[in-house]
């Protein structure tokens, strides 16, 4: 008697345990692992690398300095930009000063036109010398028109310079290279002392705002999903945590695909791959764990309409 108390104590434990991790109708699950997007932070320009300020396992924030370049050779360019600009600067000043001179001459000539003009029709001063100052007008006129054709070169010659400054300048904020993303430095692919060319790399990110998890179903499941519902998971790591997730992608070919399909056995072996998004703050939700390669069962619906356990809640427990 006291073997079969004891046997049927075990087999109604076993039976509700069972019965509690049971899903309802409409909600699936399946086996996957979540993993961060990978980011290589390369440098756009060639140069010696002076200094590399992360380690592998590093948290970074965006836009942190990752390295830095040898920079002599780009603020070089620069001083010398800088010193084109100015000379051109320079160059302005002087065609508007010739210009305000040759318009004080032509206003001069047409002063002595007109009174030249007037005397010759008086007879008090020969025609000979009114022809004169009408190309001594001439002259000045065809002399401003010059003046200003150099001011607009000159002016052309400091637009050149300036963005020839900008593009040193820009060349020389290069030299310092920052983190796209936010995210853990996974590898740290070159020392101190390197000279890399351009588009070299330096480290790899795991991008912690752009995570993901992949599952696979089977051909009945996975054309009921709807993009954009909402998943759980639970990791291995954390199993008294339920995350929320989003579905993010169904694939429209099957994985695993037996040669021939002619039984609905092995039409059930076509298994389609899912993608879940996770939330953009996993890595604080996970307390700074890492996040690439964590394994852990994702629970879906297949039908919109189903009610998720209280079990698998966000916001409680796995245990509750």
């Amino acid at each position: 008697m006291a073997a079969l108390g004891v046997g049927g104590w075990a087999a109604w434990t076993a039976w509700n345990a069972a019965a509690s991790d049971r899903l309802p109708a409409g909600i699936v699950s399946a086996n996957g692992r979540i993993e961060a997007a990978s980011v290589d932070v390369a440098t756009e320009i060639a140069g010696r690398v002076t200094e590399i300020t992360v380690q592998e396992g590093d948290r970074v924030a965006r836009d942190l300095t990752v390295a830095r370049l040898d920079a002599a050779t780009a603020e070089a360019a620069v001083n010398r930009a800088e010193a084109e600009a100015e000379r051109a600067r320079q160059a302005v000043a002087v065609a508007e000063a010739a210009r305000s001179a040759q318009e004080a001459e032509l206003t001069f000539a047409r002063q002595e036109f007109d009174r030249t003009a007037a005397l010759a029709d008086a007879d008090v001063a020969s025609h000979r010398v009114h022809q004169k100052a009408q190309q001594a007008l001439t002259t000045a006129e065809a002399g401003l028109a010059s003046r200003n054709a150099g001011v607009a070169e000159a002016v052309a010659a400091v637009q050149a310079a300036e963005a020839a400054l900008d593009s040193a300048r820009i060349a020389l904020a290069r030299t310092v290279i920052a983190a796209p993303v936010a995210g853990t430095v996974l590898y740290r692919l070159i020392e101190t002392g390197a000279v890399i060319p351009a588009g070299g790399r330096i480290v790899t990110l795991l991008d912690l705002s752009d995570v993901k998890m992949t599952v696979f179903l089977p051909a009945g499941d996975a054309g009921r999903l709807v993009l954009g519902d909402e998943a759980r998971v639970i990791l291995d790591a954390l199993p008294e945590t339920v995350l929320p997730m989003t579905v993010s992608f169904v694939s429209p070919e099957a994985q695993f695909t037996p040669k021939t399909v002619e039984t609905d056995a092995e039409r059930e072996r076509l298994m389609f791959r899912i993608e879940l998004r996770a939330p953009a703050d996993l890595g604080e939700r996970l307390g700074g764990r890492p996040v690439s390669g964590l394994r852990g069962i994702a629970y879906l619906r297949t039908d919109p309409g189903a009610g998720w356990p209280d079990r698998l809640s966000v916001g409680k427990t796995a245990a509750e």
